[in-house]
């Protein structure tokens, strides 16, 4: 009887060991979003990431929600200067204060004059802000990512 308890015991303690690896694996099974968009410019790589009050003030500013601009009707890209509001509510300094739309300005510029595009920007950088910053379930961003790198291979 006891070799029987024992036995059932172990199998108990084997099974209460097994469940967190299968959580765990199907964890990280799970797509996961970007922590931060990122733009490399120049050597220096700036993370992106929209807050609720950046979503509020832009969509205050557009008068509509934001995944209403984050194309254009027709499948098209939005205006340039509507996806460099954008990334300027995305960047903060250091010290989290916002940048100021020159520097923004400054930095596509130089992000042009290296090979840049603005379609290669639509694909690279502002769609990647709003995958990090949770417009998306994990699922769909992870399917969203796939078409983002196909249109990258392609530019």
């Amino acid at each position: 009887m006891e070799l029987v308890k024992d036995s059932a015991m172990a199998n108990a303690i084997m099974a209460a060991n097994a469940e967190p690896e299968e959580e765990q694996a199907v964890a990280e099974q799970k797509p996961q979003k970007p922590a931060f968009a990122t733009w490399e410019v120049g050597g220096k790589t700036y993370r992106l990431k929209l807050s609720t009050a950046d979503v509020t003030q832009l969509e205050t500013k557009y008068k509509t929600n934001l995944m209403n601009v984050m194309g254009a009707d027709e499948g098209g890209m939005p205006a340039l200067s509507v996806m460099l509001d954008v990334a300027q509510a995305a960047m903060k300094t250091g010290e989290g204060t916002p940048v100021s739309r020159n520097l923004i300005n400054s930095i596509f510029d130089k992000y042009v004059d290296e090979g840049g595009s603005q379609m290669s920007f639509y694909t690279q950088v502002y769609m990647n802000i709003f995958l990090a910053s949770g417009f998306f379930s994990p699922a769909l961003a992870a399917g969203m990512e796939d078409g983002i790198q196909e249109a990258r291979a392609i530019l």
